[in-house]
């Protein structure tokens, strides 16, 4: 970064925001080592701010490469039916709405942090 910056500021996702112009479904690991999951949130705030039609899936407890069976098994069918929305005009579902923050299977009883989580949709 430091030795070229304007190459790492012409490969910011965050400043390339606005040339956005197909509904994006993104997601990310909460424990990623290689990419903190942060700078996904920063990347969907600046879609949200430019009006971009944009859903964010948070799997706490897994990395840059979701490992936990359950979670690949839910992204698998969150992926297939974002495609089938957009691209089968099958129906909307309920977690593809845009502003609503919602947190998914709490694995127990206290799920005021993001690890009692099974996934959180932005």
């Amino acid at each position: 970064m430091f030795d070229d910056t304007d190459s790492y500021l012409k490969n910011s996702p965050v400043l390339q925001a606005a040339n956005v112009h197909t509904p994006l479904l993104s997601w990310t690991g909460a424990e990623d080592r290689h990419v903190n999951y942060y700078q996904s949130i920063e990347f969907y705030l600046a879609l949200r701010r430019l009006g971009k039609k944009h859903t964010m899936l948070i799997y706490p407890g897994d990395g840059h490469a979701l490992m936990d069976g359950s979670n690949q098994k839910d992204l698998t069918q969150r992926t297939e039916e974002w495609f089938g929305y957009y691209l089968k005009n099958e129906t909307l579902k309920s977690w593809m709405v845009a502003d609503s923050y919602e947190r998914f299977r709490p694995k127990s009883e206290k799920h005021n942090t993001i690890d009692s989580l099974d996934v959180i949709i932005f």
